[in-house]
């Protein structure tokens, strides 16, 4: 049985996957990121889709795309500190410097379509809200991730 983060990394794969064909595409990898709030050029995504496409088809399967959230996520991974940050900047929407719960459930409800209550929400947030104020810093969602293992393949 697959991991909760696989399950879902799983979710957001496959609702990039637009025309359903198994693969994310740049197009599709575009739409993804601009889901989450962000830009993205097209010629950006497709550097990307270079960068982890190992069988070299010009698109990320599944596995692929769980290598390129590790690289992203996974602590002390090849990908610098900025690129962790990054990730968190995508959901930090307002720019504030924390995921509050509005920016939570805008990720977890709108993007992933997890279909979460808001007491389930809130029990999230707590749980990585180590001190308490009501949000998610960078540190905190730094050391849940690497707490969780989340995105390890």
């Amino acid at each position: 049985m697959a991991s909760e983060s696989e399950q879902v990394l799983k979710k957001v794969f496959d609702s990039a996957d637009a025309n359903g064909n198994g693969t994310i595409e740049a197009k599709e990898l575009v739409n993804l990121i601009r889901a989450a709030g962000h830009t993205i050029t097209r010629v950006e995504a497709e550097a990307l889709i270079k960068e982890f496409d190992k069988n070299e088809n010009g698109t990320l399967e599944f596995g692929e795309f769980v290598n390129m959230m590790n690289s992203f996520l996974s602590k002390g991974g090849h990908r610098p500190q900025s690129e962790k940050e990054k990730i968190f900047q995508l959901l930090d929407q307002n720019k504030d410097g924390v995921i509050s719960l509005q920016e939570l459930r805008a990720v977890m409800n709108d993007i992933l379509k997890e279909g979460l209550s808001d007491e389930q929400l809130q029990q999230m947030l707590n749980e990585a809200d180590t001190d308490k104020d009501g949000a998610i810093s960078f540190d905190e969602f730094n050391n849940m991730a690497a707490k969780m293992k989340i995105f390890h393949a």
